[in-house]
This record gives C-alpha cells, structure tokens and sequence, in this order.
C-alpha cells in the first residue's frame, strides 16, 4: 500500500500530463487494511484535474461517507444489471428438460424468474447458486410448489447461502468436506488435482507418502480423464460445487473469491476445525501429498531446470516451513517426509546439476550434487526448526551449498534476492548458519566466516548497483524491484544481523569493477544506494543506523580501516564530490532535503579520519576547488594532531543529523 500511494502521489503533483487518466478500482470492501486511509488515498488522488476514479464497493458506512454523499455521481448496480439478470435465470431454468413440462401445468412457473431478478439485488453467484439448486429440484420431479418453498428456504446473502450449502451435505462426508476446504483454504495458490487426488490416501493411511517407491519418471501430468472425471464428482459430493476443477490449469479453485473469503472468517474456520476432526493439519497434509506427487514425477534437479517442478517444490517446501507453526507433533512429521525425500534423492543417484561456484562473479559453473541441491533449497525455504534441528546434529549439513546455506537464506539463488521476503523464519535462519560459521572460525582459526562474508558481499551487490541513466548525471538503482528489497532488507535488521555475526564492512566484489575495488567495498556501495533511491523516513534512520556501524572502528580482523579512504578510494571521495556540486541527479525523492542527506553522509565519513587523514585528504586526494573542500577544512578546524577520531564520532553524528 506504501509503494502504491507513492506511485499515485508521483502521478497526482504532476503539474502537466501528457495523458488524462481514468482508475476503475473494485472492490474498497475487499480491502484488509484501514478503510479510512483508503478512502482518504483515493480522495487525495480525485484532486488532480488528470485524474478521474471510479470506485465499486458494498454500501459499508465507510465508503458512503467518503463517496456516497453526491446522487449524480453514484451509480446502484442491481438497478443496471436486471435484465441482464433476467435472462440469465430463464436461461438456466428454461434450458432444463422438465421445465417445458412444469410450465405447462404451472402457469405460475415464471413467476419464480420474477422472484430470484426480485432477490438477486444485482449479485450473479447468488442467482446462479439458486438457479442450480431449482435445476436440482426439477430434475428430482420437484412440482411448483416444491420449487417455490426450496426458493424460500435459501438465504439472500451469500455467506449464509454458502453455511446453507455446506450443511447439506450428507453427515457421512462431513469430515471429508471439512478437510478438503481446510487445505484450499490453507493453499496460497490453488493446487493441483494430483495432489487432492493423493490426500484422499491419507484418510486410509496417514504415512502414505513414506511408503510410496521413488520412480525415475518426468511426467507433470499423472491425471488420466476417468481420474479428473472422478476428483470432480468428489467436489461436488463433499463440498456442494464450491471448490470447481479448473479444466484449463488441471486446478482445483473456489467456484468464487467470496467463497474464498467466507471461509477465511472465524466462524467458518471453527466450523471447518470441527468437522475435520481433532489434529488435522492441512499444510502437512500438503506436504504429504507434494511428496507423493515428486516420487510418481521426479525431482526437478533430474533433468536440468524444469520450471514447473521447481516452482512446485519450493511450494513443497514453503508449507513445510508453516508446519513449524503447528506444534511438535505436526514438524516431527514433517521432517520425516523432508528426510525421506533427500533420501530418495540419494538412492535414485540423481545426475548432478550446475550451480554459480560464486556470486556475483561471472566464474566457471560449479557442478554439485542431486542431495546438495536439495539442502539448498531448504536453506532458501528458511524452514527454520528443520534447518536448526539439522545443523545441531551435523553443523555441516550445508557444506558444499551456495555459501553454506547462507547463499539460499538471503534469495541469492535463481535471481530471487530482490523479491526475497525478510519474515521472522528468515532472519532465525540466517543468525542460525551464521553462528555455525562463526563457531567453525573459532574451530578452525579462520580470521573470519568465509561464508558469512561471501554472502554478505553477493547480498550488498545485489542490493546496492547503481546506473547511470540515458541523461548525464541522472543515478537510479540497476533492477526493478531493488529499492524495495534494499529497503525491506534495512527495515527487517538483515544488514545489522550480518554485522553483528562478523561481515566486514570493507569486503568487496573485485570482478565488479576490477580497475576500482575500492568502489565495490559494502560500505562505499552502501553509501551510493542511499544517495539514490527513496526512503521514508523510519527508512534513513535505520540506514543510518547501518552506516554508523559499517564506518565504526573494528579489530583488525574485521578492520574497517579508514586511511584507506583516503589512500585507496579517490574514485568515491570524487563520486561524494559531485553529489555535493548536485552533478548527479536522482530520480527519486525522499523526505530529507538530497543536498543534506549528501552533506551527512559526507561529515560521518569525515568524522572517521583523524587529523593527519584529513590533512591527506585536503593535500593529496581533492583538487583545490573541489566541492569537498569546505567540509574537509570544517572538519581539520574540529580536530587536533593526535585525536582519536572514535572520540569525537558520537558528537560528529549528532551535530550531522540536526543540521
């Protein structure tokens, strides 16, 4: 919502368009966040004479304060769609075989259509819901009368019509119907037949998926006709036509998103806990069936990259990591069907597959095994009681992957590290590893976590490249989607952590910019991207947070040794001094003044140098009328010969941020 409101602002404040826009936004009632704000955000946004809106929603209080208040410029669908209506429910009733005969000795029969258009306030499903259960009747030689009263017995609104249809169903099928909703409602994205087709396995055994043999197969599509044909008899049995096979995908879906929504409330979710019976848990039940479905089809790291297989698996792997959430009983199942499945790996001796040996450099593929790909994978899942669990009993279990693990935990495999989510199971994951390196340096007498050190760089580099745009001067980050995930990662403490376990602040990427290392080092590249991409201003106070450690004073094995900005950087001091000359442009604005977000960035470096630094800097590395200069000479005019720069850092930051 932050991102689209910025969005939309940007659009607003313009004072000259080369286009008139026209928003038609749907469903404000659908909307899971403060109401008000929205309407206020769309409010803001009808004050630009560019911009016009429309906007749907049920009659909430809200929305009719906010938008309701002028007639002229409200529209009630159900006194549009009528006729359309109309026609949908003769359709649906006259196409039935004994309608003709119904009609004939019921010259009241369409009386019925005139009664569903009178009921339907404009809403399809619910005319369509109702014409289904009239077809019912007609085809169990329902008379009119009968169809009159199954007419009256159906609520007008959707939720009770849906609590209506559920109840219906036969008590035999009850818990068959709850479990079945259950994992719908817990999927992310709809699922697969196959995989429905494997939970019905479950109901006679609940360790199915542990006896099923492994094959050698590379087919996706295990479901013949008669298969589909019977999953949606099944739908129709237990769950009353509200879950629907999707015949183009081979899903299976809600018949609507209402439904969806219905069943996500409280009361149904209570309803559906009952009827599935006591300890049921449907991400398992999940998991069960993907490792069925991967022993019938094969692993995607078989044949090279397989798409769709991928994509599967780390949806297996993403509700083994909500499995962590359902107590002990539920992950101790769960880590018996990840263990059997990395055993299967071994014994089908899966040909190896190619992975970056390094990143981000462009170096030779690095071949590694069927088994390793896998505990990539669950390091890039952050199932974090499964990784933790398994790095106790062997804190090697990740040897031979991208960086230990650490390389899938910050989204660095297949290009991921820019729509990586930082939740709570991710940043568990990444201090877990990163305390398992930490404890191998101490073991080993390394003088740092090489891992942890490697991922920090490849994470900074992917965060942090900056461009110059088309125009001269004009910086924007490289790749879409890269503010974000440098801003998410900020909010989230993900570059705090790594500083915290060791990363150092001076690590570079020297194939990056090999003829300027120093430019590649993670403090100067965490310094450009703050110059250049929009940050709120919760936002900058965590990046600089951030800076101040990676510029404090360190030991010497994690030295942050500032005459090398002097001696080794002159490339980023002349970078810093353009941006003071206001060279470079941004493309993005932020809350602070660019001009002095520029200046503080400047004097916290400054700060950092003691008195001969300084000297050097102001003789030896800028020119006479460079625009670092005053800054330079403000600094020298603070400090005397043989101060500890450490010693005056803390008074440098505060006078820096109320400037």
């Amino acid at each position: 919502m932050r991102e689209l409101r910025k969005t939309l602002a940007a659009i607003k404040e313009q004072d000259e368009l080369p286009r008139r826009f026209c928003f038609f936004i749907d469903g404000l009632d659908e909307f899971s966040g403060d109401h008000s704000e929205l309407c206020e955000t769309v409010l803001d946004l009808c004050r630009s004479p560019h911009i016009k809106v429309c906007v749907s929603s049920r009659p909430w209080n809200v929305f009719e304060d906010a938008f309701g208040g002028n007639p002229a410029s409200r529209l009630n669908v159900h006194d549009l769609t009528g006729n359309d209506i109309l026609r949908y429910a003769e359709s649906r009733l006259y196409e039935h075989p004994r309608w003709a005969d119904l009609a004939q000795h019921s010259p009241k029969a369409n009386k019925l259509i005139t009664e569903i258009v009178d009921r339907a306030h404009g809403v399809f499903l619910w005319v369509f819901l109702v014409t289904r259960e009239l077809r019912s009747g007609m085809t169990n030689d329902d008379s009119y009368s009968d169809l009159e009263r199954r007419l009256d017995t159906l609520p007008v609104e959707l939720g009770p019509f849906f609590k209506h249809l559920l109840n219906s169903i036969e008590p035999f099928y009850f818990q068959k119907m709850g479990r079945i909703l259950t994992i719908a409602t817990a999927a992310t994205d709809p699922l697969q037949s196959e995989l429905y087709a494997f939970h019905e396995l479950e109901y006679e055994d609940e360790d199915y998926a542990l006896k099923i043999r492994p094959e050698m197969g590379n087919d996706t599509d295990l479901m013949a006709k008669p298969i589909i044909a019977s999953i949606r008899r099944r739908l129709n049995g237990r769950t009353k036509g509200l879950l629907e096979v999707n015949d183009r995908h081979g899903s299976i879906d809600f018949l609507h998103r209402t439904v969806r929504d219905f069943l996500h409330t409280q009361e149904m979710a209570d309803f559906l806990r009952m009827k599935s019976g006591k300890g049921f848990c449907a991400p398992l039940s999940i998991v069960r069936s993907y490792t069925a479905w991967f022993k019938k089809v094969g692993f995607p790291f078989q044949w090279g990259p397989h798409p769709v297989k991928t994509e599967q698996f780390r949806e297996l792997l993403s509700y083994a990591r909500v499995c962590d959430d359902h107590g002990i009983a539920c992950f101790k199942r769960t880590e018996c069907l990840l263990d059997n499945l990395e055993a299967c790996i071994l014994e089908l001796d899966i040909f190896p597959i190619q992975f970056p040996a390094d990143f981000p450099s462009q170096a030779p593929m690095k071949t590694i095994s069927g088994d390793r790909a896998f505990r990539q994978a669950i390091a890039e899942s952050c199932a974090s009681n499964y990784i933790t669990a398994k790095l106790e009993g062997d804190p090697d279990f990740f040897a031979g992957t991208l960086y230990r693990g650490l390389g899938g935990a910050v989204g660095l495999l297949d290009g991921h590290c820019l729509k990586t989510s930082w939740t709570r199971k991710r940043t568990a994951t990444i201090r877990a590893l990163c305390a398992v390196e930490r404890a191998r340096t101490q073991v080993f007498g390394d003088t740092l976590p090489i891992a942890v050190s490697a991922a920090w760089v490849a994470m900074v580099y992917r965060h942090t490249e900056v461009i110059e745009g088309e125009k001269y001067g004009l910086l924007r980050p490289q790749s879409d989607g890269q503010e974000s995930a440098f801003a998410k990662a900020l909010e989230a403490g993900i570059y705090d952590l790594f500083l915290e376990q060791g990363a150092n602040p001076r690590a570079h990427d020297y194939e990056s910019i090999p003829d300027r290392p120093n430019d590649s080092e993670a403090w100067a590249r965490f310094c450009r991207i703050g110059l250049v991409i929009n940050m709120e201003r919760e936002t900058e106070t965590r990046y600089f947070r951030v800076l101040d450690q990676l510029l404090a004073p360190r030991s010497p094995q994690g030295s942050s040794d500032t005459a090398s900005f002097v001696e080794d950087s002159y490339p980023f001091w002349t970078f810093l001094s353009r941006c003071q000359g206001q060279e470079y442009q941004v493309e993005r604005g932020r809350w602070m003044d660019n001009a002095k977000f520029v200046r503080i960035i400047t004097e916290k470096l400054l700060a950092r140098l003691d008195y001969e630094d300084l000297r050097r800097l102001k003789f030896s590395t800028i020119n006479p009328n460079d625009k670092l200069l005053p800054l330079v000479e403000a600094a020298l005019a603070r400090r005397s010969p043989g101060q500890d720069p450490g010693s005056v850092s803390q008074q440098e930051d505060r006078r820096c941020m109320v400037m």
